[in-house]
């Protein structure tokens, strides 16, 4: 489970659907890491994958593949440049989201995954989003 000033997001444990509820919030989940002057972002599916980019740069937990308005001015009011890393089943939709973001942030790429984010070790998600 996952609390912000504005609710939470929690994980089914048993494989039901939703697989992901979000609480009074209609914003991701946002892992800031500890680089200073970094001004970029990697947007992903869920919590976990945020926490594990989060080691090398901030991350904007989805909590699904829908980027809602109130999350996309939160990244334009936050960062210079998108990296979209979603899961391999979602490249469509990554594609789709970056084509959005272009209107709000003058750098956005997306970067296709094999594996997800949060069984990657730090090394391999470095490879993976630069």
């Amino acid at each position: 489970v996952f609390i912000s000033p504005n609710g939470g997001c929690g994980r089914s444990l048993t494989g039901t659907q939703p697989k992901w509820y979000k609480y009074c919030i209609n914003e991701g989940v946002i892992v800031k890491a500890s680089l200073e002057k970094d001004r970029s972002v990697v947007l992903v599916e869920d919590p976990p994958s945020a926490c594990a980019v989060s080691e090398l740069r901030d991350s904007f937990a989805l909590t699904g593949v829908h980027l809602a308005y109130d999350m996309m001015v939160t990244v334009r009011e936050n960062w210079d440049e998108v990296i979209v890393a979603l899961d391999k089943d979602a490249s469509k939709c990554a594609i789709d989201i970056a084509d959005v973001l272009r209107y709000y942030v003058d750098k956005v790429r997306v970067v296709f995954l094999d594996d997800d984010l949060k069984f990657l070790n730090t090394d391999e998600i470095k490879e993976k989003v630069g």
